[in-house]
């Protein structure tokens, strides 16, 4: 209740404040120059039995879910026994040193 009172106060001081037109300023994209409409607080907005009514109704209409459970294969525990995997090891061949690593002309360049 008090949540919504104090909506209704923010909706109604930002509604008569003065200055609240939107300007125009030059961007980069002209797509920000788009001018919103001015929101108006209409008389449903404010109406106590609206809110009260859609309060009392989502209570009300919460779906329970069906019971859940236990299947066969939940419960099989050789199902859930981590197994061991083999994985070969790729063996890289030996680096070896060739002519061209060791010729000093390479590398004083």
């Amino acid at each position: 209740m008090m949540a919504m009172m104090f909506t209704a106060f923010l909706f109604c001081g930002t509604t008569y404040a003065e200055g609240n037109e939107v300007k125009l300023l030059k961007n980069a994209s002209s797509l920000e120059n788009v001018k919103e409409p001015a929101l108006q607080i209409e008389k449903w907005m404010l109406d106590e039995q609206i809110w009260n009514n859609a309060n009392n109704h989502l209570n009300t209409s919460l779906e329970s879910e069906e019971a859940l459970a236990l299947e066969a294969w939940m419960t099989d525990e050789s199902l859930w026994v981590p197994k061991k995997i083999q994985v070969e090891q790729a063996k890289d061949a030996e680096l070896k040193l060739e002519p061209w690593m060791k010729d000093e002309t390479v590398w004083k360049k």
